[in-house]
């Protein structure tokens, strides 16, 4: 049996429990409208009632008091929702979220039997930046139904059902072809008959025929209208009075004029304030198993909605018919890694901000102290802020580094590894955190092991100066680079080591930069993590000079561009050279070269070398 997780002694003030349960007084369908100023009025009379007088009509309320809309607590952050109408919605396309896919579910769904229907329109299909993307596949709506508590990635489970733009249907990633087309201007009906347990969709009227049998739990579990949206806007209807097209038949309902008592709830909590939410803080060196854990605990706590942040996150959001997008930038790594930062560094202002309260989990490697104070300060107003602490005995790490690499394709220099190592700290109350969590090793245990990864690191610093001593500090722990997320890096003060203007074979892309953010790595050397940046996207020891360097030079070689020192491609000491950090250069960080941290070179740490902490 596996231990049970241990936490750390709480503060002399005692140790906060999870937030109460909030109860909503909604108002009913009929008074939303017309009595919103009397209910407002009378706000402070009812917030005063007896638990007794609640529960009572709580009991006695239905699930139709509140009309069926989209539901902005369970849904992708990068979605936004019409607060006034809760009837439409846009996805955010810029920064890398043109990449994402969005899902969202309704407040209330169906359950029972009966015929039940709602209308989806496209009303926008913003132009965005793909230029590796297909055309007819870079603004795709997707519609259908799904279990409650399930994937927001519809019909990418077993519990969802969709039906797509590209006149493709889904279920459990299995994509086929069904229907027409369909874009902006178009009103897609989606018939959920309860009866015969089909799932049904029209075009703009027309009746499209069967798209599924339904398994017979659905009757008992319902069924929810979900959407699944990459880069398109859309309006939704449930209710007759403002139909686009009539349903095929006049047994069929709209969801929103459904009986109350076959309509359910959403699952997901609602949290009121921040204060009613848990933000949850992950702490390690790269590989531990982090991620792993925020993952079941997502799995375990539906409940609760949890956003998760990291950048394993945002690239779960970029699948290509459902399938994850590394598997499609096998080669092109370091790209990916730098447009999952943007989204993430954007995720995070979002989730911040409160305007939804969500709960949320952030997956990073916070083993810096001042790097963790500056994350936790943005959710102060969370009601509890807990940090989980995943430290494991070192054979076990290196068991899990390499299923990692083997995997996902992700390697993080060792050099980046020893330098979290050195001055890994474990958090503490004054960090800003309500409740500490050890779930792996014990507290003692753990503080044991950081010991010695803080000694094993600062002895690999004193024996590799070049490799490690003139690593940057991260952003986080500097007060210069301020730059990162949407803002452009050519923007940002220029030093003598820095980037010039943009040049494509070296520098990030347009309207990008080098910040930092998880626990991968990404293009080449950086200085300027953003703030939410914890370790080295590259592993260089200096700042890259691009082909026109800072003092305008254009095409020439100079002392810090592609030369001598530099770390171009191919020149000694620079990359790939010897004694660069690059591929194939002796002394480098690359792959292949002799005391290097890469792959293949003898004395080196990376994969097939002897004396490597790599593979082979």
């Amino acid at each position: 049996m596996q231990a049970p997780p241990y936490r750390a002694a709480p503060p002399a003030a005692g140790e906060r429990g999870p937030p109460p349960p909030i109860v909503y007084d909604l108002p009913s369908k009929s008074s939303s409208t017309s009595s919103s100023s009397s209910s407002s009025s009378s706000s402070s009379s009812s917030s005063s009632s007896s638990s007794s007088s609640s529960s009572s009509s709580s009991s006695s309320s239905s699930f139709s008091l509140f009309p069926v809309r989209l539901d902005a607590a369970d849904a992708h952050l990068d979605l936004e929702v019409d607060a006034s109408t809760g009837l439409s919605a846009s996805c955010m396309h810029t920064n890398g979220c043109q990449y994402t896919w969005k899902g969202i579910r309704s407040t209330y769904g169906v359950r029972g039997s009966g015929q039940v229907y709602f209308e989806t329109k496209v009303v926008h299909a913003p132009t965005v930046v793909m230029p590796e993307t297909p055309v007819h596949t870079r603004n795709v709506c997707r519609v259908g139904v799904s279990l409650p508590l399930t994937s927001l990635f519809l019909g990418e489970s077993s519990d969802s059902w969709g039906y797509g733009g590209t006149a493709k249907k889904s279920y459990s990633r299995k994509f086929e072809n069904y229907g027409e087309t369909y874009g902006v201007g178009d009103v897609i009906g989606t018939i959920i008959d309860l009866d015969d347990l089909r799932l049904s969709f029209t075009k703009n009227g027309k009746f499209l025929g069967v798209a599924y049998d339904l398994p017979p739990r659905v009757r008992d579990s319902g069924l929810f209208p979900h959407f699944c949206l990459k880069n398109v806007d859309i309006q939704v209807n449930f209710n007759a009075a403002s139909a686009w097209f009539p349903p095929p038949n006049s047994k069929i309902q709209f969801l929103g004029d459904v009986p109350e008592k076959d309509l359910m709830a959403n699952l997901v909590e609602h949290p009121a304030s921040p204060k009613d939410c848990e933000f949850i803080m992950m702490v390690g060196v790269p590989a531990c198993g982090k991620t792993f854990w925020a993952e079941q605990h997502c799995r375990a706590n539906p409940r609760k909605s949890f956003v998760l942040l990291g950048t394993n996150a945002v690239i779960d959001q970029m699948r290509v018919m459902g399938v994850k997008r590394q598997s499609n930038y096998a080669e092109r790594w370091e790209e990916l890694m730098t447009t999952a930062t943007s989204v993430f560094n954007t995720l995070i202002e979002r989730a911040s901000s409160g305007a939804v309260p969500r709960n949320v989990i952030i997956d990073q490697t916070n083993v810096f102290k001042n790097a963790r104070r500056r994350k936790v300060q943005p959710f102060r107003e969370w009601g509890v802020r807990r940090a989980v602490t995943i430290v494991t005995d070192e054979r076990t790490l290196q068991q899990r580094t390499a299923k990692r690499e083997r995997e996902e394709g992700k390697f993080v220099p060792v050099s980046a590894v020893m330098d979290m190592k050195a001055a890994f700290s474990l958090p503490a109350y004054d960090d800003g955190f309500t409740e500490i969590e050890f779930p792996e090793m014990p507290e003692q245990d753990s503080r044991q092991e950081v010991r010695r990864m803080n000694e094993e690191g600062r002895r690999f610093k004193r024996e590799n100066p070049r490799a490690s001593g003139n690593q940057p500090k991260p952003h986080m722990e500097s007060r210069q680079g301020e730059f990162a997320g949407e803002k452009d890096f050519r923007n940002a003060k220029r030093q003598r080591d820095d980037c010039g203007p943009y040049d494509s074979r070296r520098c990030p892309p347009s309207q990008a930069d080098w910040s930092g953010g998880g626990e991968g790595w990404a293009s080449g050397p950086q200085f300027s993590h953003s703030s939410w940046g914890d370790n080295y996207q590259g592993g260089p020891a200096r700042r890259v000079e691009c082909q026109r360097d800072f003092q305008g030079y254009d095409g020439k070689r100079q002392r810090h561009d592609y030369g001598p020192h530099g770390y171009g491609h191919g020149d000694p000491q620079g990359y790939g050279g010897p004694q660069g950090y690059g591929r194939g250069g002796p002394q480098g960080y690359g792959h292949g070269g002799p005391q290097g941290y890469g792959h293949g070179g003898p004395q080196g740490y990376g994969r097939g070398g002897p004396q490597g902490y790599g593979h082979g």
